[in-house]
C-alpha cells in the first residue's frame, strides 16, 4: 500500500509541476493546484503506511514497559500463566499450572497459592519389635512471606482424585494432603494427630522476625457441610472420603504479637507401619525448592541380618530413578538435592535384607 500511494504521490505532483507553466489557462492552474495538494496528501499518507509497523512496535513497547508489569500485578497468576501455556500445551495445561503455582492462582492476591523457596526433610525410622517400626517425618518450609493467613489446613484422603483436587482446588495456601491406606485409616486420621507438632517462624506488625519450635497444636475437625470454605469440590466427589482439620497458627505466637506474615513453617509426625513394607517415602504439596534430605536409620535393625538401603528420587530433573545403589547405613543417610520438586514428585528411601 506504501508503494502505491508513493507512485500516486508521485505522478500527481509529476502534474503540479507540468501545469504550473501555463499560467493563461485557468483550468490547467486549477487542476496543477489539485494535483500539488493531492499529491502532498499521498506523500505523507505513503510515509505513514511506510512507518507504521516501526511506530506501532515502538508503541507497544512503551506501553509493555509502562503499563505491562502493573497489569501483570493486578491479574490473578492462574490466568497469566495460562494465558502463557495455552499456545504451547493447548487445553490440556491446568495441571502444569497448578503444579507450577502451588495452586489455582484464581486469587489476584495470590492467597490460594504457595511455594516453598527453601525446604530441607528428615526422616527417622526406628524398629519397635521385629515386625513393626516407626518413622518420624519432619520437614520445614520456607516461603516468601504468607500474608493475611494463619491457617494451616491438613487434608486426609484415600482416593486419589480427591487429593489432586484438594492441591489444585484448594482455598488456603498452607495445607498439607496425607493420602490414607484405606476407609479405616481414614476413620483413624483425627486421633492420629496426636503425634503431630507444628513449628513456625514469623514476622510481626514491626517486621520483626519470631521462631516458635514445634509444639502440639489444637486441631479442629470440619464438618462435611463447611467443606466449600476449605476446598472446591465437584459435585459427584464423595465428602465421606474427606478429612479435613483447621490449625491456627496464631495460637503458637505470642499473644502480644500481630502476626503479619508466615515466613517458615515446621511440621513433624510419628507414624507407625510394618517393617516387611520396606519403604518410607515422602511428597511435597506445593513446590519446593529441597535441599537436603536425611535418613536416620541407625535404630533399624533386624535380627536374620542386616538391612542394605536404596534412594529413590522424583523431581524436575530425575523421575524416579535410583539415586543411589543398595548399600549398607550405619547411621544416617544424607542426600544433597538442591533442586525443584513439584506435587506428584518426591523421595522415597528403600530397604531389604542383604541376603
Amino acid at each position: 500500500m506504501a508503494v502505491i500511494l508513493g507512485v500516486a504521490a508521485a505522478l500527481l505532483l509529476v502534474v503540479a509541476v507540468l501545469t504550473s507553466g501555463d499560467p493563461g489557462s485557468m483550468w490547467l492552474r486549477g487542476l496543477g493546484i489539485v494535483a500539488q495538494w493531492a499529491g502532498l496528501i499521498l506523500l505523507l499518507a505513503a510515509i505513514g503506511f511506510a512507518l507504521r509497523r516501526r511506530a506501532a512496535k515502538w508503541a507497544q513497547r512503551i506501553l509493555m514497559d509502562v503499563a505491562g508489569p502493573a497489569m501483570i500485578q493486578a491479574m490473578p497468576p492462574g490466568d497469566v500463566l495460562r494465558s502463557v501455556l495455552r499456545p504451547v500445551y493447548g487445553n490440556s495445561h491446568d495441571s502444569v499450572a497448578t503444579g507450577i503455582l502451588g495452586g489455582a492462582g484464581r486469587d489476584p492476591a495470590r492467597k490460594d497459592v504457595a511455594v516453598s523457596r527453601g525446604t530441607s526433610a528428615k526422616f527417622r525410622v526406628s524398629s519397635l519389635d521385629d515386625t513393626t517400626c516407626l518413622t518420624e517425618y519432619s520437614w520445614t518450609h520456607e516461603y516468601s512471606g504468607i500474608r493475611d493467613n494463619h491457617f494451616l489446613i491438613l487434608f486426609a484422603t484415600f482416593d486419589r482424585r480427591i487429593r489432586d483436587i484438594v492441591v489444585a482446588e484448594r482455598v488456603y495456601p498452607l495445607f498439607e494432603v496425607w493420602r490414607v491406606r484405606d476407609e479405616d485409616a481414614l476413620e483413624d486420621f483425627v486421633t492420629s494427630l496426636d503425634s503431630l507438632k507444628v513449628g513456625v517462624s514469623y514476622r510481626d506488625a514491626d517486621g520483626v522476625v519470631h521462631e516458635v519450635d514445634p509444639v502440639t497444636p489444637s486441631g479442629q475437625e470440619i464438618a462435611l457441610r463447611a467443606f466449600d470454605q476449605f476446598v472446591r469440590l465437584p459435585d459427584d466427589v464423595n465428602r465421606q472420603d474427606l478429612r479435613i482439620v483447621q490449625i491456627d497458627l496464631h495460637d503458637l505466637a505470642d499473644p502480644d504479637h500481630v502476626v503479619a506474615a508466615i515466613e517458615q513453617l515446621s511440621l513433624r509426625v510419628s507414624v507407625p507401619g510394618p517393617i516387611k513394607d520396606g519403604y518410607v517415602t515422602w511428597s511435597p504439596p506445593h513446590p519446593c525448592l529441597l535441599k537436603t534430605a536425611v535418613f536416620d536409620v541407625r535404630d533399624l535393625v533386624a535380627e536374620e541380618g542386616e538391612f542394605v538401603f536404596r534412594v529413590l528420587r522424583s523431581d524436575v530433573h530425575v523421575g524416579g530413578v535410583p539415586d543411589s545403589d543398595w548399600a549398607p547405613a550405619k547411621e544416617r543417610i544424607e542426600v544433597h538435592l538442591d533442586t525443584w520438586m513439584l506435587p506428584g514428585h518426591g523421595l522415597t528411601l528403600l530397604w531389604r535384607l542383604a541376603d
